[in-house]
């Protein structure tokens, strides 16, 4: 019997999707700081995301995910998203601040389950919109139904061409700050070259990298 892990967990929950039309696994389908486990698509257009875990406290951790709370504001008007600070040497600074959002016009999946190992999560710690599966060896079932978050479509290629798009053009611009940078430390650093070769009357071109430079310094010390 192979070793029940996650990638081996992935595999037996693709069996038990395997009529949708459309498989993922590990990819951020809706935000940067959302990852689907498992992620498929019907062939009529309903999303359906599984949660793979392994161990008891990864299913605990789980409920400080925001798309919990908006699962379970699923029928309300809006719920409140917290503010986001990141660690810095001067302390936490503020990267999002706190604000309402109204879970009707979320990108969210369908339906949501969780799938574990035979019996490492109960029945009734499931909460009441999601779904729970179990995998043993080479056998996958679903001990619970998840029901429908919420009946909306979206257009799954739409989004992903959307993300690679946005993708795409934060990557070209990133890099071509990195190219910036990099010439004008390139043109800094051949200044300096030549102010060197001219202090210490050394040939032209002698010093032309920092390991040249560095060189220079311990010989002239």
């Amino acid at each position: 019997m192979k070793e029940i892990n996650e990638n081996r967990m992935q595999e037996e929950v693709g069996k038990l999707f395997s009529n949708h039309k459309h498989h993922f696994t590990n990819k951020y389908i809706f935000n940067f700081d959302w990852e689907s486990d498992f992620f498929s698509v019907t062939s009529s257009g309903y999303c359906c995301e599984v949660e793979v875990k392994i161990s008891k406290s990864d299913f605990k951790a789980d409920f400080k995910k925001f798309k919990h709370v908006l699962f379970e504001g699923r029928k309300g008007i809006e719920v409140i998203k917290e503010a986001k600070y990141k660690k810095r040497k001067r302390g936490l600074i503020r990267i999002a601040p706190e604000r309402k959002v109204n879970p009707q016009n979320e990108l969210i999946p369908n339906k949501f389950f969780f799938a574990c190992p035979e019996g490492l999560i109960s029945l009734d710690e499931v909460p009441d919109y999601a779904g729970l599966i179990y995998v043993d060896g080479n056998v996958s079932r679903v001990v619970k139904q998840a029901p429908f978050i919420h009946k909306r479509k979206f257009d799954i290629k739409d989004l992903l061409f959307s993300k690679y798009q946005w993708g795409y053009i934060n990557s070209v611009e990133k890099l071509d700050k990195v190219e910036k940078k990099y010439k004008s430390t390139s043109s800094r650093l051949d200044v300096m070259c030549r102010g060197l070769e001219k202090e210490f009357k050394l040939k032209s071109g002698s010093v032309t990298s920092f390991s040249a430079f560095k060189k220079l310094l311990n010989e002239t010390k």
